[in-house]
C-alpha cells in the first residue's frame, strides 16, 4: 500500500467532527442572515397575463405572455389585486389572467406602490394594445 492509498483510507474512517470555531462562524452567520432577512417585508407577486407573445419572440427568450408582475405586500395584496384590475379596465387591455404568482421577503424598495404600478402599466398600454390589434388586424398598421 502506498503512502497516498494509506492516507485515503484513513480520511475515509476519520470521523467529521465540526470544530467549536467551525460552530461559531455558523452561528454569526445565520445571525446575519437573520438580520438581514428582519430588514425585508413578506411581498407577493401579482401577476396579469394580457396576450400570448409572438413565436419569434419566445424563439427569442420572451415570455410566453405578454403582461405585467407586480410585487405588493402580503396584507394590502387582495386590495391592491382590486385597483390593478380598475387600472386595467379603465385602459381597455386585454386581460387572459390575473394571479398570486408567488411571495418572498424581499427588499422594501422593491415592493410597488400604486402610483409605480400605475406608471408601469400607462408604460406598456400602448405596447400591449397594438400587440393585440395585430392579432385581431393583422394587414393594419396600428400605432399609439
Amino acid at each position: 500500500m502506498n503512502e497516498l492509498d494509506f492516507r485515503a483510507k484513513m480520511i475515509s474512517v476519520k470521523p467529521i467532527i465540526p470544530s467549536c470555531d467551525l460552530l461559531i462562524l455558523s452561528n454569526q452567520f445565520y445571525d446575519e442572515i437573520n438580520k438581514k432577512q428582519e430588514s425585508k417585508v413578506l411581498g407577493t407577486v401579482i401577476s396579469v397575463d394580457c396576450i400570448d407573445n409572438t413565436p419569434e419572440r419566445i424563439k427569442k427568450g420572451g415570455p410566453k405572455k405578454l403582461g405585467f408582475d407586480f410585487t405588493v405586500r402580503k396584507e394590502s395584496a387582495n386590495e391592491m389585486m382590486g385597483h390593478i384590475k380598475d387600472m386595467l379596465d379603465a385602459f381597455e387591455l386585454p386581460i387572459e389572467a390575473i394571479y398570486y404568482s408567488g411571495e418572498s421577503y424581499v427588499n422594501p424598495n422593491w415592493i410597488n406602490s400604486l402610483e409605480e404600478i400605475f406608471e408601469m402599466i400607462c408604460d406598456e398600454s400602448g405596447n400591449i394594445l397594438a400587440e393585440f390589434d395585430k392579432k385581431i388586424n393583422p394587414e393594419e398598421k396600428t400605432f399609439y
